[in-house]
């Protein structure tokens, strides 16, 4: 059963990157940049938003529409070795699923090898990256983070303008890519974290938890894992 969700899973990614030529994807994705579907890819980097809404210990609530940020230089690394296989390097942007479910940011054919470690990097975007999203813009400024939602019932934007280069370990790893099997891996992270200290919510709109808003998603890059019928769990 699970080879032929597998199979299905496959022919699903490739069939919807197919339909994206000639056409804007809505996560910013330029179809220039989006890998050829029939080259043999063997490898996709998706994201699971793992959503788990929590009560504030002073009754704060808060309840998130929408998170999206934007990525550079998603690289895999070989164990034992310096090589680093690259997976995109072009600035785009990842929309988190907040109904929790399993959401494909990148796709693309890489070298054959035992890999442990992901790197990428979350970084506020330039006027000459391919980056259509006005959200992240603000006249001179840039952001990195994007986050819509309610706290206290009261709607909100989140705006963090926070870079870092981020390495993931992988579970279970070293985790074999060969040529012809297509391999997901996910990387686990909850938005609602990102507004926890003490066990309550912040207010996203107070300026003085800007720099512990930021930290949280700073950190919250820490999880990633072998899930090849992408349902969030690893395999």
């Amino acid at each position: 059963m699970r080879k032929n969700i597998n199979k299905f899973t496959t022919f699903l990614i490739a069939a919807t990157l197919a339909l994206c030529i000639g056409c804007k994807s809505e996560n910013g994705i330029s179809p220039e940049s989006t890998p050829d579907t029939h080259s043999g890819n063997n490898v996709s980097v998706s994201f699971y938003s793992g959503i788990e809404m929590l009560n504030g210990v002073d009754n704060n609530s808060l309840i998130i529409t929408q998170a999206k940020f934007v990525l550079r230089q998603m690289r895999l690394k070989v164990s034992g070795e310096e090589t680093l296989s690259d997976i995109r390097l072009d600035p785009f942007v990842v929309n988190v699923d907040v109904d929790g479910r399993v959401i494909v940011a990148a796709i693309a054919q890489i070298l054959s090898a035992n890999y442990h470690h992901l790197k990428l990097q979350i970084h506020k975007p330039t006027p000459q990256d391919n980056i259509n999203d006005p959200d992240f813009f603000d006249g001179n400024q840039s952001f990195s983070t994007v986050v819509r939602g309610y706290f206290n019932g009261v709607p909100f934007v989140f705006k963090s303008r926070m870079t870092s280069a981020r390495g993931i370990d992988i579970e279970n790893s070293p985790i074999f890519i060969t040529p012809t099997v297509l391999v997901n891996f996910t990387i686990e992270l909850n938005p609602y974290l990102w507004f926890i200290k003490n066990g309550d919510y912040m207010n996203p709109t107070s300026p003085q938890n800007q720099n512990d808003i930021d930290n949280n998603i700073r950190d919250s890059f820490r999880r990633v894992y072998r899930d090849m019928d992408m349902n969030g769990h690893p395999d």
